[in-house]
């Protein structure tokens, strides 16, 4: 394991239980501040270790893959979140920009109300450019939506635009922004690789004695490094690598989850059954897209 990895491991704290997306934002914002972590990768470990839920493992991702789609926001602790989707039957019409304003709504506002700025799209294409927003904006309202079985509790909600000038919103780079399909499932494995070391932690604190720990935690400290050296590289540089990664955090997170559920991990705080039973799918539902990028 690099010196790098062994740092972040061994300087962020075990925050957890975190039982609410205010109170990981604020051990996010919190550790990010203490630690001065500035690149993708690093966020995105921070994130997973400091998790004790997998919809804590996404946000800390999805907070790493914006940045790495677009680099120059500002690095201060904002929450951030990437507005693409739009309502498909048009009852909710679509962004666009007329005669100098924004109007138009999105469908899916990760982390609804905890969220400071949004990214957001003229229509539903990247290609037609790439708008900071503020959420505090008089003309913008995030409207809570239900949440569903799978990472519910994270807030996943639309916004709308009733106007805003746009010479107040900030227009980015997209550049990068073309490879988000990549970034999310590179950083949910980073962060998922974080998340899995500091619950196999918590079992050897435990005092339990599990043979498979060797296994699990080996294979992951394995694989962050695999990950690290991609991201080097450019993470979106080398798909079929990054499917053995996300294979192989896949796998020891059943591992892992296999040992909770038999009771074979003990009764270890900050581990239930109940996520791997909504959320496990988290570490493994990427795979068919990133095959289809090389089928």
């Amino acid at each position: 394991m690099s010196d790098r990895i062994k740092s972040l491991m061994e300087t962020i704290p075990d925050a957890s239980p975190l039982v609410g997306v205010i109170e990981y934002k604020q051990a996010w914002q919190e550790t990010l501040g203490a630690s001065g972590l500035t690149e993708p990768f690093e966020t995105a470990l921070m994130g997973g270790l400091l998790a004790d839920r997998l919809s804590w493992v996404f946000a800390g991702a999805y907070q790493a893959a914006q940045h790495g789609c677009f680099p120059e926001l500002p690095r201060a602790g904002d929450w951030y979140s990437f507005a693409i989707s739009e309502d498909r039957t048009r009852l909710f019409p679509g962004t666009t920009i007329t005669d100098g304003f924004l109007t138009g709504y999105k469908t899916w506002v990760a982390g609804g109300p905890m969220v400071d700025q949004i990214i957001v799209t003229i229509g539903p294409a990247i290609a037609s450019g790439c708008y900071l927003v503020p959420v505090d904006h008089e003309r913008v309202t995030i409207v809570e939506k239900t949440s569903g079985d799978f990472l519910a509790e994270l807030p996943q909600d639309r916004v709308t635009f009733t106007g805003v000038p746009m010479k107040e919103v900030t227009e980015l780079d997209h550049a990068l922004a073309v490879h988000f399909g990549l970034a999310e499932p590179y950083f949910v494995m980073v962060a998922g690789s974080g998340f899995l070391l500091r619950q196999s932690e918590r079992i050897r604190n435990a005092n339990v004695d599990v043979a498979a720990m060797d296994e699990i935690s080996s294979g992951v400290r394995a694989v962050l490094e695999e990950l690290e050296e991609l991201g080097a590289a450019g993470f979106w540089s080398d798909v079929p690598r990054l499917i053995e990664c996300q294979q192989t955090v896949t796998r020891h997170g059943r591992q892992l989850a296999a040992l909770v559920n038999s009771g074979a991990a003990g009764d270890v705080e900050g581990i239930w059954s109940e996520d791997w039973a909504r959320n496990g799918k988290l570490l493994g539902m990427y795979g068919r897209a990133l095959r289809a990028r090389i089928e």
